[in-house]
């Protein structure tokens, strides 16, 4: 689909070049061509299967014949950002199965219609099974995940919210967290990798209070600063 073909008729015999020749298409619409060395020649560029209609004539007898283009729909899809750092290909509607997606000009044919890329614009390329190909470029925004931030945890061992974690921080690995007393004694400092504060200070539990946090993520911009309950099943 959508590639100039020529069509070519080799003429032969001492009076070849005399011969006269006609092409038609199924509509009975002539198609203009020209002459060349070895006969004529048509250019052709059809839109879907056409049967062509060929003529020559040498002033004396007609001969015709048939000529089928088959023409394979091209393959046609998108490409959609589904997660901050993630894309999904919405399967093609034309072409013919199997299909083989590459991204980026990528050698390995990507596994998943699912997949990971990093913000910015990127391309995918499809290969259907008459190896008709086409191409779509899509932009993945560069989105960033808030974080959430519990107001309260209880450290009471029962195995439910048993750690002060922020959701999201591991999307950010460079993230700074302290958390204060208030007193302004700094208890604890971890990044975005860690699991979160289990509620106690050198091996120690810490008591029924509120706590202060500092949150410092470069990707969000200024720290974010606020303050959290620390809730004990054996609070007074």
């Amino acid at each position: 689909y959508g590639e100039d073909l020529r069509l070519e008729v080799e003429a032969r015999g001492v009076e070849a070049a005399g011969y006269q020749y006609r092409l038609t298409d199924q509509a009975g619409e002539e198609v203009e061509g020209k002459k060349v060395s070895t006969g004529y020649a048509w250019p052709l560029t059809p839109e879907e299967t056409t049967r062509y209609s060929l003529t020559v004539n040498n002033g004396v007898c007609v001969e015709q014949d048939e000529i089928v283009v088959t023409v394979h729909p091209i393959p046609t899809f998108e490409v959609v950002q589904s997660q901050p750092k993630e894309a999904t290909i919405v399967p093609p509607t034309t072409g013919t199965d199997p299909y083989v997606f590459q991204l980026d000009g990528a050698s390995e044919p990507l596994e998943e219609m699912v997949f990971e890329v990093e913000p910015g614009e990127h391309y995918v390329v499809v290969y259907d099974a008459n190896n008709c190909e086409s191409t779509v470029v899509f932009v993945i925004d560069d989105v960033k995940e808030p974080i959430v931030i519990p107001s309260f945890f209880t450290p009471d061992g029962d195995g439910r919210n048993d750690t002060w974690e922020i959701g999201n921080l591991s999307k950010y690995p460079d993230a700074v967290v302290r958390i204060y007393d208030r007193f302004h004694k700094k208890l604890v400092e971890y990044n975005g990798t860690a699991a979160g504060w289990d509620g106690n200070y050198n091996g120690h539990p810490c008591v029924s209070t509120d706590y202060w946090y500092y949150i410092h993520i470069p990707e969000l911009g200024k720290p974010v600063t606020g303050h959290f309950t620390l809730f004990r099943g054996d609070a007074k």
